[in-house]
């Protein structure tokens, strides 16, 4: 299991979704804050990640091959 950072994030239904991570509750609640202020009657909201999940990928393997003349078909 490996550990990351934890972040938050501000997401407002209304708009795209969000695309930075704030390292600290206090700088995603200050950034809804400013964006609330720039966009009257939406709503931001401060998001806590609590899980994240990720699917390593297998490694390549390698198939050996028959030689022609033992090929059984």
């Amino acid at each position: 299991m490996s550990t990351a950072p934890q972040f938050w994030l501000v997401w407002n239904p209304e708009k795209n979704p969000p695309r930075k991570m704030h390292g600290t509750r206090m700088a995603a609640d200050e950034e809804a804050m400013r964006l609330a202020r720039l966009y009257p009657e939406q709503c931001f909201y401060v998001l806590k990640a609590k899980v994240g999940f990720k699917c390593e990928t297998s490694p390549v393997a390698t198939v050996q091959l028959a030689k022609a003349d033992q090929i059984l078909f």
